[in-house]
């Protein structure tokens, strides 16, 4: 509850950038304002975003969902949609408490996923759904109650667009496994990767004409049939549709895809003054130790057939962290390697959180 900011936009899905942000507090700072008279007015839309969502979709099988919005915003709209699109329901944690008693409705951490699903378990769901705080970022279990992270349905999505958009452009972010770009590429899609950040991918959709992106987080923006930007309500619907066509259960459609093992998103504490250049100096050390870097944002450093990643968090004094390998014993080599690089630094604590609050 205490990172609660605002994102500022014009037009029908364009997200201020750094830049943007900057010349607008310059205007508001010298009072350049230009002159007229605006208006405000109150209106109800609800009923029209629901139905213009589901108008979008067809989904030929009957779910049994477990939503969990973590006592968010969600919670006013995501069991009614899905109710809506003809899906049996269970709810959990959907009333709104901006206290957040349980735990931050963040479906890139372990904490609200493990919930969600071991929930899925208990009530015999054939998903289950996690959404955040604001509705805009989702978070996926299968019938067993495994977590599936959002660069692992992607894969799913993407087959979805292809199949309609061959030779499609799809956009991810930095964080994401090996396994997604390998998947678009094979499936006949063209993947672009893209630094991590809301407002960075939407941009990089635009910029790329692309037909979907998706980030690490949840984030997911669908250009093709819809607005480009990110509605996890309309992601949920997309998967389900998806998902509708196959004839086996998501665990099993999952076990199709590429896999590698990998981490989580980690947080590791540092401070706002030291992030930026911790990661720049990582980067340059990596760099002339030989490795390859990809250095599009912070460093994702490849390493023994497997990747970890550091970069600077744009809204936390924290660094992300991201590890990926062919096998368990190589994915701990490459933790151990950045683990000695991080202790080298005062301010980078030694803890790694996985809990995503």
């Amino acid at each position: 509850v205490g990172w609660n900011g605002l994102k500022l936009g014009v037009g029908l899905s364009k997200t201020l950038l750094t830049e943007e942000i900057q010349r607008l507090y310059q205007i508001i700072e010298t009072e350049d304002y230009k002159d007229g008279m605006g208006s405000v007015r109150t209106e109800d839309i609800s009923e029209l975003y629901m139905s213009d969502l589901l108008s979008r979709v067809v989904i030929a099988k009957k779910f049994k969902v477990l939503v969990n919005t973590g006592n968010g915003t969600a919670g006013l709209y995501a069991p009614e949609i899905l109710r809506k699109a003809g899906c049996e329901v269970i709810e959990r944690y959907t009333n709104l408490d901006p206290t957040y008693p349980n735990y931050t409705p963040n479906p890139d951490g372990l904490a609200m996923m493990d919930d969600t699903g071991t929930q899925v378990i208990a009530n015999k769901c054939d998903i289950g759904m996690a959404f955040d705080g604001d509705g805009d970022r989702l978070g996926i279990t299968d019938e067993k109650g495994q977590v599936i992270w959002p660069d692992r349905y992607m894969i799913l999505l993407s087959r979805h667009v292809l199949a309609k958009k061959p030779g499609a452009k799809i956009v991810f972010d930095v964080k994401v496994s090996e396994a997604l770009p390998e998947d678009i590429a094979a499936h006949g899609g063209v993947p672009i990767m893209c630094k991590t950040g809301h407002s960075y991918i939407k941009a990089k959709l635009n910029e790329e004409n692309a037909a979907l992106a998706g980030e690490m987080s949840g984030h997911i923006f669908f250009a093709e049939n819809f607005y480009g930007f990110d509605d996890a309500f309309f992601a949920a619907l997309k998967l389900l549709e998806y998902m509708g066509e196959q004839k086996k259960t998501v665990s099993e459609v999952v076990a199709s895809t590429p896999y590698y093992t990998s981490t989580p998103t980690i947080q590791v504490q540092t401070t706002d003054e030291d992030k930026y250049r911790i990661v720049e100096t990582l980067t340059k050390e990596f760099k002339n130790e030989g490795y390859r870097v990809m250095d599009i944002n912070g460093a994702r450093v490849y390493i023994d057939n497997g990747w970890g990643l550091v970069r600077a968090s744009s809204n936390t004094p924290t660094l992300v962290l991201r590890f990926e390998a062919k096998d368990e014993k190589t994915l701990e080599k490459i933790q151990g390697v950045f683990r000695a690089k991080l202790a080298a630094f005062d301010t980078v604590s030694a803890q790694w959180d996985m809990s995503g609050h």
